[in-house]
């Protein structure tokens, strides 16, 4: 697969070692080489290591044993005398707890693991950048979303035209109303010019649907309204 690799790692075979000084002496050349290698890596992918992994070999290789621990990128940006150390101390502790004085160690294995970004006072600025764009798109976008809702068109409804946002358009309803009062007018009119042909006393002035009417349709105009009432 592509991209960087997961682990990096340095082994050195140092034969039938049973000194201590001897031990660690050969564990400090194993510890530079990796953190040369770690290095470079940062250089290159822009991170670092959180995990340290000490393996070790007894006269066997079926004896291999390893253990880890995690490690702080604060110890990692030590000056190199002072991180060499610090990773050396690690190892040790690392190596007590998987064997007891006398020891038989044929392979040693160093390796670092589990990295990370590492975070170095430019990027944790180009960070804080990012998340203050990102809040400030997020109360833009708010307040677009705000003005919309405040900035909503006014409606309008004039005698016959409906104006939304200040553009006129015919409304439906407003004409509707306008047809209504139209027809109520016509009956009036009709009302009116009735009243001129007839006089007051030959009118008659239904209860029901309050139309005049001249008095000999009085009856047929009743027996309508039973009719339609009996129908219903």
């Amino acid at each position: 697969m592509s991209g960087p690799p997961k682990s990096i790692s340095s082994e050195d075979n140092i034969g039938r070692c049973t000194d201590l000084v001897s031990f660690t002496n050969r564990l400090e050349q194993v510890i530079h080489s990796v953190l040369l290698r770690m290095d470079q890596d940062n250089r290159l992918h822009k991170r670092l290591p959180t995990t340290l992994r000490l393996a070790v070999c007894g006269p066997r290789y079926s004896d291999r044993q390893s253990r880890q621990c995690r490690i702080s990128h604060a110890m990692l940006r030590q000056p190199a005398d002072v991180r060499q150390q610090a990773v050396l101390d690690t190892c040790m502790d690392l190596f007590w707890k998987m064997t007891e004085s006398p020891f038989l160690v044929t392979v040693i294995n160093v390796a670092v693991t589990n990295f990370v970004t590492a975070v170095t006072p430019l990027n944790r600025l180009t960070l804080k950048n990012r998340d203050k764009c990102s809040m400030n798109m997020q109360d833009s976008s708010s307040l677009e979303r705000n003005q919309g809702k405040r900035n909503k068109p006014t409606v309008h409804i004039y005698d016959n035209v409906c104006d939304i946002g200040g553009s006129r358009q015919y409304s439906e309803e407003v004409e509707e109303i306008q047809m209504r009062k139209a027809h109520e007018n016509e009956h009036e009119n009709e009302n009116d010019e009735l009243k001129t042909i007839f006089s007051p006393a030959d009118m008659f002035c239904c209860k029901m649907c309050g139309v005049f009417m001249p008095k000999f349709c009085e009856d047929a105009h009743i027996r309508y309204h039973k009719f339609d009432h009996n129908d219903e």
